[in-house]
């Protein structure tokens, strides 16, 4: 029969903090991991079947660049493999849909109006890898215009534009900048003279009119500095003048002066709202505005907006003195309601965790609000669950929520009632066939290695301790009498020769099928285990850092399905896995999180280096991922 999805670990806290110190072993762009993962759409696993693989359509969930088009319309890029996904957004970055894909890894888009844009994407590693594409229908298709090293771009209109370009220099085999100019739609390119500084790295134009307009440059870097130069030219970009410039390398330890370009701090983005007004992103830096045209600069406070969203601002765009919209490296779209004053409009909510059952998806956020998903990018809030819900338990007559302590029943998602629970235990985790019956891994000593199953028959009326030959860990009742569980056994510590009679505990799989009367062992000898969740008697998958296991002949074999990519799910014991839905479809989520060791800005991880701070923090995004598989007929 269909079966709701099954969560491990209660004891976030612990689990989550221990789940922290597992540093990334991927390569520079991996900080968080996901327990199933987009490979080339296909899943391999030890057998011969194959399983492909489908993310859902509506949910970004890395982007490496945006467009605020308008405060509504918003364009994004993903990276997947080797071409970008473009997304549209109509509602300020509520919902998403996919309309396009773009070779490459596009660095930036530039629409000058509603039907004619400009992408600029990199398809080696190699900056000389770049090339120019265009699009005349909103972004439904792109044509490739120009091949050239583009550092930043600006069209004024479908015709004439303005971009800064590297190319070899004559006088030494160096790559030297300058500022070009198209007349033709990016077709063909010309040089302008301007004053550019030829070691510049990283631009950013912005022009208020036809005329006037700004040109951020910042030349090579240094430890956390820039030599960055602000250009201004008020005739159409036929020349350029220095406005200022932020202190050169060498200049001495003396204070920078008030109003000056601060040396930290990387070149990300400029954008004038008015000839006066302007402000400045710098990547690991400040927030900074002009009112003088650009002749002096001081931090701006984003008032309002989290400081973890300030720091990791990806791009952003200026409707007015003080209305905005940001993007940011977290993955999140806010904008202002108000002077100092913000909403994040997408993610729609941050989920401590996912539960799919008979009666459909639900997530649960950091903030306690239960919500049924209805769609990859709609959920509908029903209502707070109860102080310190951490799970919950949907099946077709209603909702449980699992607390440290307590257990609730509701069966709308609205109105709760609690469920007897004895005094003093310790739920560590637990699952509900119906209303009445459970069966909960509870520690009521409060100490490691006194956890034991009990089971309810009326609705927590009273309990009845289950004897078993292991230490339980989760359990996941199929029905009344057919259970399957995680349990350990301590064993001597064999490696560890400096402590005699050391022992550790080692982790496998048992099932019942008399209600906890005998239990059949599979030996597997894990050292670390995540959960589990079967579909049937015969029918299930458990997961352990890493790796997810499936049987289809009640345990007698294990088949790991395996995902080869590099930034695979290392060490994380909060994942979740949820089966079932409509046609055999399964989901599958993780919780997201950052490690102790990150190595700097990525796309779609989260720059911060304050690792263990955000770890707590940012619990998660909601990520599901569904992919369908070759299953054996019932």
């Amino acid at each position: 029969m269909p079966k709701r999805g099954m969560v491990v670990g209660l004891i976030v806290g612990a689990t989550l903090m221990a789940a922290c110190g597992h540093n990334s072993t991927a390569d520079q762009v991996a900080s968080s991991s996901i327990l199933v993962t987009k490979v080339n759409g296909k899943l391999n696993l030890t057998s011969a079947k194959q399983a492909s693989l489908v993310d859902s359509s509506g949910i970004i969930q890395h982007f490496n660049t945006v467009l605020f088009f308008s405060k509504t319309v918003i364009l994004a890029s993903q990276l997947d493999n080797n071409q970008s996904v473009i997304f549209k957004s109509f509602d300020e970055g509520k919902s998403w849909h996919q309309i396009a894909a773009i070779p490459g890894t596009v660095r930036q888009l530039n629409f000058p109006n509603s039907q004619t844009g400009f992408a600029v994407s990199q398809t080696g590693v190699a900056a000389s890898s770049s090339a120019l594409y265009e699009t005349s229908n909103s972004g439904q298709t792109w044509t490739k215009v120009f091949n050239g090293e583009v550092e930043a771009l600006d069209f004024l209109n479908t015709q004439t534009g303005f971009a800064v370009m590297k190319t070899a220099s004559p006088a030494n085999s160096q790559s030297n900048a300058y500022i070009f100019h198209t007349q033709d739609g990016g077709k063909t390119w010309g040089k302008i003279a301007s004053p550019l500084n030829p070691s510049v790295i990283s631009a950013s134009f912005s022009f208020v009119s036809l005329k006037q307009g700004w040109l951020l440059a910042g030349s090579a870097t240094g430890a956390g500095t820039q030599v960055k130069y602000l250009y201004e030219t008020v005739d159409g970009g036929s020349t350029w003048s220095k406005v200022t410039q932020s202190p050169s390398p060498g200049s001495g330890p003396e204070p920078q002066p008030i109003g000056m370009l601060p040396a930290s701090g990387f070149v990300n983005e400029l954008q004038f709202i008015n000839a006066s007004q302007g402000f400045i992103q710098l990547n690991q830096g400040s927030f900074l505005e002009t009112q003088d045209g650009g002749k002096t600069w001081n931090e701006f406070q984003l008032s309002g907006l989290p400081i973890q969203s300030e720091k990791s601002i990806l791009q952003f765009a200026a409707w007015g003195p003080s209305s905005f919209s940001v993007a940011t490296s977290r993955m999140s779209f806010w904008i202002t309601t108000a002077p100092n004053q913000w909403a994040r409009v997408y993610p729609p909510y941050r989920d401590a965790g996912i539960f799919s059952g008979e009666s459909g998806l639900y997530a649960l956020s950091d903030k306690g609000e239960l919500s049924s998903v209805e769609t990859s990018s709609f959920q509908q809030l029903l209502s707070r669950v109860p102080n310190g819900t951490i799970q919950i338990d949907p099946f077709n007559t209603g909702i449980m929520a699992f607390a440290t302590s307590k257990i609730y029943f509701s069966a709308d998602g609205s109105h709760w009632r609690q469920v007897p629970v004895p005094e003093g235990w310790s739920l560590m985790q637990g699952h509900f066939i119906s209303s009445d019956f459970g069966v909960v891994v509870a520690n009521d000593h409060k100490v490691p290695g006194s956890a034991v199953l009990e089971l309810t028959n009326d609705s927590g009326s009273t309990w009845e301790k289950i004897n078993t030959k292991f230490y339980p860990y989760a359990i996941d009742p199929v029905t009344t009498t057919s259970w399957w569980a995680l349990g350990g056994t301590e064993v001597s510590n064999t490696s560890n020769t400096a402590q005699l009679g050391a022992k550790e505990m080692l982790w496998n799989l048992y099932y019942t099928g008399d209600g906890g009367k005998s239990w059949d062992e599979f030996i597997s000898n894990w050292h670390f285990v995540g959960g589990l969740d079967f579909v049937s008697t015969s029918e299930g998958y458990v997961w352990i850092p890493g790796k997810l296991y499936r049987t289809v002949d009640r345990g007698s074999s294990l088949r790991a399905l395996i995902f080869l990519l590099k930034w695979v799910l290392k060490g994380c014991s909060l994942c979740r896995l949820h089966l079932g839905g409509l046609d055999g479809l399964w989901e599958a989520a993780a919780i997201r999180f950052t490690t102790l060791s990150m190595p700097g800005r990525t796309g779609d991880q989260i720059p911060d280096q304050g690792g263990f701070m955000d770890c707590l923090h940012f619990l998660s995004v909601l990520l599901r991922y569904q992919f369908r598989a070759n299953r054996e007929a019932k």
